[in-house]
């Protein structure tokens, strides 16, 4: 979206609509987990009510009116996240500092930790208030260890940012014990989901369904260990785990030990119309993620009836009440939720049920109602103070 585009867009919409700018990193076509969804869902959703510009690294070029810097995260193999990600994101951070203009909008909305030192630089050059919207945290994807350097960014964005919004009130406790933040400084918005038409195909056999990297994060070993469990008890039961990811081959060989090699398939990274092709035969989706700060895929299968089976540390269940919740940790708690709602068809219905009706209640655009207030609240705060 060019300057004068932008300036048109800006004029049609009521005074009281901030100009907001938005630091994203990931956005279809390019995606490598929920973050670009969740960008994507709630750009839609924002664009009919606030003037809206949207920053990215340049591997979205078909991301529509965005605004691409020449830096392609995606370049060199590696993904997103290759090994020289710290002078990516110092990259970004220049190029938005560069083209800034505090005449252009009032807030700065910035997703994860890789747009921080970019919303820094943005709000450096033009005072304009910074609002961090986080949707994993370095302690999801690596416990106590990980990255300190990324861990730093993450606390001191939380720290000096204008207003930090976090996916969950699972993370918002995160934030609060593994970073020290203060909750008053936390606000909570869940995410949504976008509607897509649904279908549902009776297989005649249960399906259980994992969707997620294969990493340590999504405990995929904990899924094929209660797979084996549950093939025990219910003989007809099938299998897939949809990812890629370093533990990839390392499950298909552990399937392969446990008996499992044909019950289990492993169709890779899954496209919407692939994801939605397997919810429509699935019975439930599991999670049994060590820390999941939402899990947007649990809201995706809620729209085809399909409820999910996951551990506490999990923020989907918390707008998704026809959640199975496992409160022991491992695969035998995990498989003993499982067979118990398989072997009672009519409680697994009602709780597909129920779970449409959960999806149908969180959408983007009650997401998006919740940021134009806070948006009004910051560029209200600066017309005061200014």
């Amino acid at each position: 979206m060019d300057r004068d585009a932008f300036s048109l867009l800006a004029g049609s919409m009521e005074i009281s609509s901030p100009r907001v700018l938005m630091l994203g990193w990931e956005f279809p076509p390019a995606l490598t987990g929920g973050l670009g969804v969740a960008c994507e869902g709630l750009v839609g959703a924002l664009g009919s009510m606030v003037p809206l510009r949207l920053w990215l690294p340049g591997m979205a070029s078909g991301s529509g009116g965005a605004e691409v810097s020449p830096l392609d995260p995606y370049a060199g193999g590696g993904g997103a996240y290759g090994s020289d990600l710290a002078q990516r994101v110092k990259s970004f951070a220049e190029w938005a500092a560069d083209r800034a203009d505090a005449g252009e909008f009032d807030v700065i909305h910035a997703h994860d930790w890789m747009t921080i030192p970019a919303a820094w630089a943005v709000r450096g050059k033009t005072g304009r208030p910074m609002i961090l919207h986080l949707h994993s945290l370095e302690f999801d994807r690596a416990g106590s260890g990980g990255s300190g350097w990324i861990r730093r960014i993450e606390q001191t964005g939380m720290r000096t940012a204008d207003r930090v919004v976090v996916v969950s009130r699972y993370m918002a406790e995160v934030c609060v014990r593994e970073y020290g933040i203060g909750p008053r400084r936390l606000e909570v918005v869940h995410n949504g989901v976008t509607p897509v038409e649904t279908w549902k195909v009776d297989t005649g056999s249960p399906k259980l369904l994992f969707v997620g990297r294969f990493t340590d994060q999504k405990s995929p070993e904990v899924f094929v260990r209660m797979a084996e469990r549950v093939a025990r008890r219910i003989p007809e039961a099938t299998f897939v785990m949809a990812g890629d990811g370093e533990l990839l081959d390392p499950m298909r060989r552990l399937a392969a030990e446990l008996g499992l090699a044909g019950r289990i398939r492993f169709p890779g990274f899954l496209q919407r119309g692939q994801l939605n092709a397997e919810l429509a035969t699935t019975s439930l989706l599991c999670l049994p993620s060590r820390s999941e700060p939402f899990g947007l895929v649990a809201l995706e299968a809620a729209q085809f009836g399909v409820p999910t089976v996951a551990f506490p540390q999990c923020g989907a269940t918390e707008v998704l009440a026809s959640s199975e919740i496992v409160k022991k940790p491992g695969p035998d708690a995990m498989a003993d939720a499982v067979c118990e709602l398989l072997s009672d068809p009519e409680r697994l219905a009602g709780r597909g049920r129920q779970a449409r009706a959960e999806a149908a209640d969180s959408t983007w655009a009650c997401a998006a109602e919740r940021f134009l207030r806070i948006y009004r609240s910051l560029s209200n705060g600066l017309q005061n103070s200014g």
